[in-house]
């Protein structure tokens, strides 16, 4: 009697557990825009960089043409402001972005051939719907 009792407990137990873990806890999906965002401006910038364009606006400091050349390649993208620094802090101005839901894509160059200048591209990306 009290094995069976025992039995009964244990498999009340086990089936309580198991409701609470299935119905419980609702699955959350991941939130992929902001990651595909950031996917999209790197190989944006990537593709800049083969092309050399990058590395030749970098070190110009031109922070306008990477914007431009960045607008023809992703028309579609939020809004977003660039910013070159340097190994001591930024070389362009830093925008001020009222928004909270700020990202930052960051890549980073060495300069060209014969020109060692170690600079980081930051995009900054807001305006998420």
């Amino acid at each position: 009697m009290i094995q069976k009792s025992l039995e009964a407990l244990i498999c009340l137990g086990l089936l309580t557990v198991f409701l609470i873990l299935f119905f419980g806890t609702p699955f959350k999906v991941p939130e992929l825009e902001k990651a595909n965002y950031k996917l999209y401006t790197f190989s944006t910038l990537k593709v800049m960089d083969k092309t050399g364009k990058l590395r030749d606006y970098a070190l110009e400091k031109n922070t306008t043409k990477i914007k431009n050349e960045m607008a023809r390649l992703l028309p579609y993208l939020v809004n977003y402001e660039v910013v070159i620094y340097n190994n001591t802090g930024n070389v362009t101005k830093v925008p001020e972005i009222l928004a909270s839901d700020i990202v930052v894509v960051d890549y980073l160059l060495a300069g060209k051939v014969g020109n060692y200048s170690a600079l980081s591209i930051k995009v900054f990306l807001w305006g998420f719907r």
